[in-house]
């Protein structure tokens, strides 16, 4: 206010709250084997919109950038919904080899202040995992263990991309030769980047000592060079739009002291 003083405005807004029905069923298929299946649903309550207008706007979808924008007044009448069903299957380490799979098929919607439901910034609608190792015992035994390990791990990742509100570019009447963006806020997230999909492939190689081990690695990382899309971006200046890309092929050498 003008004479230095300022209202909480959302001083009393209430927590969000949420109810979860899970149904699971988890079997030993042997010894080293185990398989999970799980479905879950999970409705949101009381998430802040926003208390000026009906729009699109939701607290639900805030993290899924590092932009935060948030109204002057929120209400706390947003929903959300999530459903999903997920499948673990996981080999435990024997014989010096693991495995671990997982996938997730899932649906995430909202609700903003205009009461519509829509796609949640979060709405992938897939993500799978495998996760495989071996580990080699080299030379004689001494103790419980080898006196030489060399091992070998590879992780793939595959995951539905990132949801994004369409726009068109305009010229800026505040900013004559320059552009801007107008968001159709109406099919708010109905736009996804394509999918994100990264390989990792790591080769170590331990001496196991008595008091200390040592090991030397080489982690590749995205192996397959992979560009998977990061951000959006736009030029104020051209009314280009581009894409931020995520780290592609990234090779690191290691080396480690275990105590």
């Amino acid at each position: 206010m003008q004479d230095g003083s300022f209202n909480l405005l959302n001083k009393s807004l209430p927590y969000a709250k949420s109810h979860h029905l899970v149904l699971s069923y988890d079997r030993q298929l042997s010894a080293f084997m185990r398989l999970k299946i799980e479905s879950y649903a999970q409705f949101i309550y009381h998430a802040g919109v926003d208390g000026g207008k009906q729009n699109t706007f939701s607290m639900l979808n805030q993290g899924a950038n590092f932009g935060f924008i948030t109204p002057d007044t929120l209400i706390a009448t947003g929903k959300g919904r999530n459903l999903g069903l997920e499948l673990t299957f996981e080999h435990f380490l024997n014989k010096g080899f693991y495995f671990l799979y997982t996938a997730s098929l899932f649906d995430s919607k909202y609700q903003g202040s205009d009461e519509v439901w829509r796609n949640s910034a979060f709405n992938g609608n897939y993500v799978t995992n495998l996760l495989i190792g071996k580990e080699w015992n080299l030379g004689k035994k001494q103790g419980k263990g080898s006196r030489f390990t060399l091992s070998a791990d590879l992780k793939t990742t595959l995951a539905g991309g990132q949801r994004y509100t369409p726009s068109d570019v305009v010229a800026n009447p505040s900013s004559p030769g320059n552009f801007k963006q107008e968001y159709d806020y109406n099919n708010a997230f109905t736009k996804q980047f394509s999918d994100y999909s990264r390989t990792d492939i790591k080769l170590a190689f331990r001496i196991n000592g008595k008091k200390i081990t040592q090991e030397w690695a080489i982690d590749a990382q995205n192996i397959f060079d992979q560009q998977n899309i990061y951000s959006k971006k736009f030029n104020k200046a051209t009314g280009e739009k581009s894409f931020t890309y995520q780290t592609g092929r990234l090779i690191i050498p290691q080396y480690r002291i275990i105590f």
